[in-house]
């Protein structure tokens, strides 16, 4: 009489998904790339990741021997957090570092180039992915000067108790073009928490960023010129290839019948803007009827959004 399987003490073995077994023993070469393109804080946090340990053959070994760092770094000695497969969570040392092991989530507070230990600089290198940086408009241009280009998102929050000197603002305003001309940037968001904010000074930088393909989110509360939102939503409606879902711009600026009606009569020629306190404009695509631009303008916020996005038939 065959047995029924079991786990530890008795109790019913997980079932396991019902995948084919040429998929469960795919060549680990193929396996370790679904692996690296599901592997996130993401999909570790909800599970995710760790169900494809369910699926057999050596999936369940490789999942397990994933990991990745994230680090929390505020101008003293970092820490450092590995996660790996199964939700497993550890402290580590800098040393403890493993041979090609990456901070996919670096945590950052204030000016890390004034760190007094420069050994801690080897773990710049490491970092990838997403980046949190909060401090003066000093500090964060100081830091981001000497972190790479590698992050796909980053989040800025402004957080100081004096205001910005018109040499620190000029410095800022330097570093944030030079940081949206990376080719890895998807999302970029610049928050002030205690501030009354300046208009930031975007070069073409913007423009170029929001036009990328894969751009997908912009965000920021700085009053900003609506010049660059034509080139977005042109190059949109040229796209014949999409490579993100979705994309959003979201910004402040003064929501006004002048500057709304300069700005509709560049996108919406043939819109006769009103002096509503909520506007919104919504197209479909010329080449893809499954895609749409959202246009969203608050005059009592003074807040415009852009959506992009893919809405199935």
């Amino acid at each position: 009489m065959k047995r029924k399987a079991s786990g530890r003490r008795g109790r019913p073995a997980k079932r396991r998904y019902d995948a084919p077994n040429d998929f469960a023993f795919l060549s680990q070469d193929i396996i370790k790339d679904v692996l690296d393109a599901g592997m996130n804080p993401k999909s570790m946090r909800s599970g995710t990741f760790g169900k494809m340990a369910l699926i057999g053959g050596p999936w369940r070994r490789l999942v397990r021997g994933y990991s990745y760092l994230t680090c929390n770094w505020d101008n003293e000695d970092p820490v450092l957090v590995r996660f790996s497969g199964m939700h497993r969570r550890e402290e580590v040392e800098e040393a403890e570092v493993r041979s090609g092991e990456v901070i996919v989530k670096a945590d950052c507070t204030g000016d890390l180039a004034s760190c007094r230990n420069k050994n801690y600089r080897s773990l710049f290198s490491k970092m990838t992915d997403i980046l949190d940086l909060k401090g003066s408009y000093s500090e964060m241009a100081s830091t981001l000067k000497i972190l790479p280009s590698s992050f796909s998102e980053i989040s800025l929050l402004f957080v100081s108790e004096e205001a910005p000197t018109p040499k620190h603002y000029k410095q800022f305003s330097e570093r944030l073009n030079a940081v949206l001309k990376s080719k890895h940037l998807r999302k970029f968001q610049l928050i002030h928490y205690n501030y009354i904010k300046k208009h930031i000074e975007f070069t073409s930088c913007l423009e170029d960023f929001v036009t990328k393909p894969d751009f997908e989110h912009f965000k920021t509360d700085a009053p900003v010129s609506m010049d660059f939102l034509v080139p977005a939503i042109e190059a949109w409606r040229k796209r014949c290839m999409f490579s993100v879902s979705r994309q959003q711009i979201y910004i402040r600026t003064a929501v006004s019948e002048k500057t709304m009606k300069e700005f509709t009569s560049k996108i919406v020629p043939n819109w006769d803007y009103n002096n509503a306190k909520n506007w919104k404009w919504t197209e479909q695509h010329p080449k893809d009827p499954e895609r749409y631009l959202k246009i969203e303008a608050l005059s009592t916020s003074d807040r415009v959004t852009i959506y992009f996005f893919h809405e199935p038939q």
